[in-house]
């Protein structure tokens, strides 16, 4: 069986009181030559075609679905947004009709346009509410350089390796604990282990790939 997160495993270990087979964990992998860090006049420039160049940039990129946390982080924002103008969230994903203060709903995206966004965001907000398997628009995220606050579920502690690459919100249901990583970030950010270019790749998912079935080709014969 082959799982996303250690974690993972660990809860099948849990759960299931016999389990009589042989586990392989393999991360997901993203296109690293489309999602990286720019330069601080690249990003600058970009920020100036996109009319926010006053703006401290926040994205939240998933489906309109309950579990996503867009609605909370709606609400969380309308808090935030009355002690601070010189901030924006992109929902992505996500249309809407309604004005809300400091929101711009894109809608979908084009997956080639993606990365665009995260590279000129500043943070990326990933407050699921359900045992998320991985979260791979973290990963995209976190290498285009944006600070990240996640909720502290599922397999989302492992992806950030537990407070290494960025934030994780112990109680995300909760409102405040929110507003308190928003302020933090706003006012005194922490400061984050930069994430290797091969960690999460394409590159080393194909070549964990590749060793998971070599070793089961052993196993067979």
């Amino acid at each position: 069986m082959v799982l996303l997160t250690y974690d993972s495993y660990k809860i099948h270990k849990k759960y299931y009181t016999v389990l009589p087979t042989q586990f392989s964990v393999l991360h997901n992998g993203i296109d690293t030559t489309k999602f990286y860090k720019l330069a601080l006049h690249e990003k600058t420039e970009i920020k100036k075609t996109l009319e926010s160049s006053d703006k401290t940039i926040f994205v939240w990129c998933s489906q309109d679905r309950p579990k996503k946390g867009v609605k909370l982080i709606l609400d969380v924002w309308k808090r935030i947004f009355k002690e601070r103008k010189n901030i924006q969230l992109w929902v992505i994903g996500v249309a809407s009709d309604k004005q809300i203060n400091g929101v711009r709903f894109l809608g979908r995206v084009p997956n080639d346009d993606l990365p665009k966004y995260y590279q000129v965001a500043d943070c990326y907000l990933f407050p699921t509410l359900w045992q998320e398997g991985f979260g791979l628009s973290l990963i995209e995220a976190l290498h285009c350089g944006c600070y990240c606050i996640a909720a502290q579920i599922g397999g989302v502690p492992e992806v950030l390796d537990y407070g290494r690459y960025g934030k994780l919100i112990d109680n995300p249901h909760f409102i405040d604990s929110w507003v308190s990583a928003i302020d933090e970030f706003l006012n005194e950010p922490l400061v984050f282990e930069p994430i290797s270019k091969e960690k999460y790749s394409m590159n080393q998912w194909n070549s964990d790939m590749n060793k998971i079935i070599s070793e089961a080709k052993i196993n067979i014969e």
